[in-house]
């Protein structure tokens, strides 16, 4: 394989980058405010003597200058050289496997910066981001700000060029070891954890790592000791298997800005461009009712989940397959759960 290499890193030189979502509408939607960020973050750089260079261009296709893929984001990669001192900037939600490959392997300082706001989420998605690098032992450090003017930011901007870390008061984190319960509730723990360890329990996974959520996936060698197993599902195994009578098809209707919600604002926005919004039901007399209810979304043809249990059981609504990973089995039927009577709801 022909490899070119890197630009060899600049001095007083720092090297952006932005990961998108993994949907072209959301990234179309995200970049104005992206942008702007980013705008106001290069000119804080600037303002310390710093320069930056952004690794990847502004798609003018596709109307955004997010990484939008894991491939794009190991491409971008190949043209960063390592020990460049790399700065991640967000506005919207991403999935962090587009550019973990490339940060695994990184050797120059890394930063993640957000823009703090109630909503473009990039906060949010940087928190993404930096859980999946804490899980898979890349070192970084990470900072945000409303307007990058504010002197916390700069402070802590100026030390991060200076040296390649950055650091906060982390005085109010407590050591869990420190935690008293009550003697009530860790006998209950106590029996719960037996019970599962003995009984042991199936946990359904729809979409592991579901929107780029690499920290969010539990390894099997630390949840098995804990007596719940996966089981991995498919969602179009899920879709094949409602079109054989466990419920019904109809309504077939184009996924428009109205049908889905975007994570990038609190508005509706398309999710994906051509795909089909299904809804499926089972007919109270057809004596299928027991057997839930579902809407299925997914990435690509969005699906959206209602889980409808059986009677005396609780109702769990859940709008991202990952939440039902969450939760556990609810179909197992585990004598735990049977337990609770009232009706929940899981956002």
């Amino acid at each position: 394989m022909p490899t070119t290499e890197p630009e060899a890193p600049r001095k007083k030189q720092a090297v952006l980058i932005a990961s998108g979502d993994l949907r072209l509408p959301a990234n179309r939607q995200c970049w104005p405010a992206q942008r702007d960020m980013e705008k106001k973050l290069v000119a804080a750089i600037r303002k310390v003597g710093w320069t930056v260079r952004r690794a990847h261009p502004y798609k003018k296709e596709e109307r955004h200058g997010f990484i939008a893929s894991q491939k794009e984001g190991m491409d971008i990669f190949r043209t960063i050289h390592p020990d460049s001192p790399l700065i991640v900037a967000e506005s919207a939600w991403q999935f962090s496997h587009h550019v973990l490959p490339g940060m695994m392997t990184h050797r120059g300082p890394i930063l993640t910066v957000a823009n703090w706001s109630g909503q473009w989420p990039g906060l949010v998605g940087m928190l993404n981001l930096n859980g999946s690098m804490t899980k898979a032992g890349v070192d970084y450090s990470t900072l945000w700000s409303k307007n990058f003017t504010d002197s916390f930011f700069r402070r802590k901007l100026g030390r991060w060029l200076q040296t390649g870390k950055v650091s906060h008061d982390t005085s109010h984190v407590r050591s869990l070891e420190t935690l008293e319960l009550p003697d009530a509730s860790a006998e209950l723990g106590a029996s719960l954890a037996d019970a599962f360890k003995t009984r042991k329990a199936i946990m359904g996974v729809f979409d592991e790592g579901c929107m780029g959520m690499f920290n969010a996936i539990i390894p099997d060698h630390l949840l098995n000791p804990t007596g719940l197993f996966k089981e991995r599902l498919s969602q179009s195994a899920l879709w094949a298997e409602m079109g054989k009578g466990v419920g019904r098809i109809f309504e077939p209707a184009p996924l428009l800005d109205s049908t889905t919600f975007d994570q990038c604002s609190s508005k509706p926005a398309p999710a994906s461009e051509g795909g089909t919004f299904a809804h499926f039901s089972c007919p109270e007399k057809s004596g299928l009712a027991d057997q839930g209810v579902a809407e299925t979304w997914g990435v690509g043809k969005r699906f959206l989940l209602f889980l409808t249990s059986r009677k005396k059981r609780p109702n769990f609504r859940l709008q991202y397959p990952i939440t039902l990973a969450a939760i556990g089995a609810i179909h197992q039927s585990h004598p735990i759960l049977e337990r609770r009577q009232s009706t929940t709801q899981l956002a």
